[in-house]
């Protein structure tokens, strides 16, 4: 990998990181710890939209590597 391929990738790795964690991580705490049926409800939409939207993601991943390789 070149080093502006490396900070392509490095970039979306973080970015991935920052969405599970808002999306999935911190809510699910939020789940687990929360007494207010609103702070579950909320925690629970975070995480339905996060697993709905992992096939979108494994798209772009799919679109970054093909192009990546093809040298586009």
């Amino acid at each position: 990998m070149t080093d502006t391929e490396k900070a392509k990738a490095s970039y979306r790795a973080g970015f991935y990181g920052l969405w599970a964690a808002a999306t999935f991580a911190l809510p699910l705490a939020q789940i687990i710890i929360a007494h207010s049926s609103s702070g579950k409800v909320i925690a629970a939409i975070l995480v339905a939209i996060h697993i709905a939207c992992i096939p979108i993601w494994q798209k772009m991943q799919r679109i970054f590597f093909v192009f990546d390789h093809m040298g586009a």
